[in-house]
């Protein structure tokens, strides 16, 4: 599976200017300045990894994201990208050892909780949700 994803990512990456691996990550500060917001790694073949950091006190924002971006050479016009997501957090769970009580547990809470792209105001439109067959 994952090798068929990786394929469809170059083609995509063929197709239109370039593919950004986005990776949001919660600070263990309140809050997070401008210049620390984003890490950029060109990875080659229009192929970037972004990664973004915000303070525990401090929503994340797509549009924070892109803006930060834009500073460093990356501009992202949120509002024509394609945004492909998993639920990350679902898939390793159930790798977890964990009683099964508490698997049922996290699966409901897990499943009520906002999803990152409504968390970080992504367009809905504008989102693929991607699930592998063990999801």
């Amino acid at each position: 599976m994952r090798g068929a994803f990786v394929r469809g990512l170059v083609d995509i990456a063929r197709e239109d200017e370039r593919v950004v691996l986005l990776t949001v990550v919660s600070d263990s500060r309140p809050t997070v300045s401008d210049a620390e917001c984003v890490t950029l790694t060109e990875l080659g073949h229009g192929f970037y990894r972004l990664v973004a950091r915000f303070g525990f006190t401090e929503p994340p924002s797509i549009e924070r994201i892109a803006g930060c971006a834009a500073m460093l050479g990356l501009p992202i016009d949120v509002g024509a990208t394609t945004f492909f997501f998993t639920r990350e957090g679902e898939q390793a769970a159930s790798e977890l050892p964990m009683a099964p009580w508490r698997r049922q547990l996290f699966g409901r809470t897990f499943g009520r909780a906002a999803l990152t792209t409504t968390a970080l105001g992504i367009p809905r439109e504008r989102v693929v949700e991607i699930r592998t067959s063990d999801q």
